[in-house]
């Protein structure tokens, strides 16, 4: 009995230490800090259409979690992909720890073992594995990991044939999932706080957000979404005739002020380089080129910034000619999201003449 109170003890705290470590991105970091997180959140939503292969062959049971809780309190699919990331580091965790509890038959050893991993990614976090940073269904996928090296072991003492079942299971849901990539934050907390404004006043179908695309497969049934690269690519083609028309009655452009850097390294820096730190945008990054054949390119490093800088400067001027049906609806000292009303039977012509690059 004394043994197992210090042993539940022990996992508190080894508990409490990862929810230090790996829970502080869920709780300071509103939206996805991983590109794996909207994968999966694209495979919730194919689901949910009914598509079984969406994308591919893939292991479903993650997103089927997701979309039974989804369906069943009304949580929205977004939040509980976030939340889940930390609810999947505590599982590896503890894991590890019960694993090396019957392996080594030391409560106290084992927990220094299964401490170490989390410490180490306290104190070199730029040394440490980037996915535990961000813990995915990839991750949770390692949780399979300890049963399988468990069943393995009794298989080779007993010669069982159930072990060794167990364990092909095990092995099948280790590999199952697909490893995630860690990157810095995907989105500012305003963005999230105010994408959840939107899908909980506006009317279902009656609005599109204009962004960088991580809002894409949040919004899914509620509303429609353009990419911010689609979209500038469209006003500043000054060879093309064609008009740009969105059919909603309401447009939502999310624009960085401080933007994001979009790219799959400096981990250390997705806690420590935020809000502030990080540069404005200016007119002189909105004069610069991007170029539109590098697709995605665009959202990372410095080709993001010019990005939402020459968004920036768009709705400034749109602001100035249409200052009656366009105004800011959520501004912070990193983000703004713009609104723009108009009549769905008389559609606004949003392409206005406007180019950087052309230096006008």
């Amino acid at each position: 009995m004394k043994r197992n109170r210090l042993k539940t003890a022990l996992l508190g705290i080894l508990l409490a230490a990862t929810a230090v470590v790996f829970g502080r991105q869920a709780l300071t970091v509103y939206g996805y800090s991983a590109a794996e997180t909207l994968v999966l959140n694209a495979h919730v939503n194919a689901l949910d259409r009914g598509s079984l292969l969406s994308g591919g062959f893939y292991f479903r049971g993650f997103p089927a979690v997701i979309l039974t809780l989804h369906k069943l309190f009304g949580i929205r699919i977004f939040t509980l992909m976030r939340l889940f990331c930390f609810v999947t580091a505590l599982l590896l965790v503890t894991g590890i720890y019960f694993l090396l509890c019957l392996l080594i038959r030391n409560c106290a050893v084992a927990f220094a073992l299964a401490l170490a991993p989390v410490a180490a990614a306290f104190l070199f976090p730029d040394r440490f594995p980037g996915s535990l940073f961000c813990t995915l269904p990839g991750v949770y996928g390692l949780a399979f990991l300890p049963p399988l090296i468990w069943f393995a072991i009794l298989y080779f003492r007993q010669r069982q044939l159930l072990y060794l079942f167990l364990a092909a299971a095990a092995i099948l849901f280790l590999a199952g999932p697909s490893a995630p990539t860690s990157v810095q934050p995907q989105e500012t907390n305003g963005a999230i706080s105010c994408l959840t404004n939107i899908l909980n006043t506006e009317e279902k179908n009656t609005w599109t957000v204009v962004s960088a695309g991580d809002e894409r497969e949040m919004i899914h049934t509620d509303g429609s979404h353009v990419e911010s690269l689609d979209f500038l690519e469209a006003v500043e083609d000054t060879a093309s005739a064609e008009l740009l028309y969105i059919p909603t009655e309401d447009v939502f452009f999310f624009i960085e002020k401080r933007p994001l850097s979009g790219e799959t390294q400096g981990l250390r820096d997705a806690f420590t380089k935020t809000g502030a730190e990080r540069d404005m945008i200016s007119e002189s990054d909105a004069a610069q080129t991007l170029d539109y054949s590098a697709g995605s390119e665009n959202y990372k490093g410095s080709a993001r910034k010019i990005l939402m800088a020459k968004m920036y400067a768009w709705v400034q001027k749109y602001q100035e000619m249409f200052p009656e049906s366009c105004s800011a609806w959520y501004e912070d000292d990193e983000f703004l999201c713009v609104r723009v009303r108009q009549n769905p039977y008389r559609l606004q012509n949003f392409d206005t003449g406007f180019s950087y690059n052309n230096g006008e």
